[in-house]
């Protein structure tokens, strides 16, 4: 009979509150910073720049949970 190896607990690698407080800040301000200074103006230009519209939400939305998981108990 072949004794059972014991098993191994691989945990995955966390990151501390500060590192998550950091990135969502970081998040944040880059995606205001892509909404208030590289949006164009007219609503011609506003078409083509949608995507980075869409970056500059989803990088804040990302901030603020980041933000948020870092302040939880």
């Amino acid at each position: 009979m072949e004794s059972a190896s014991p098993r191994r607990h691989t945990s995955r690698r966390r990151l501390s509150k500060n590192a998550r407080i950091g990135i969502g800040l970081l998040l944040t301000f880059l995606g205001l910073v892509f909404l208030v200074s590289l949006l164009p103006t007219s609503p011609s230009g506003l078409l083509t720049a949608l995507p980075l519209a869409a970056a500059g939400i989803l990088a804040i939305w990302l901030g603020g949970i980041l933000l948020g998981r870092a302040n939880a108990p």
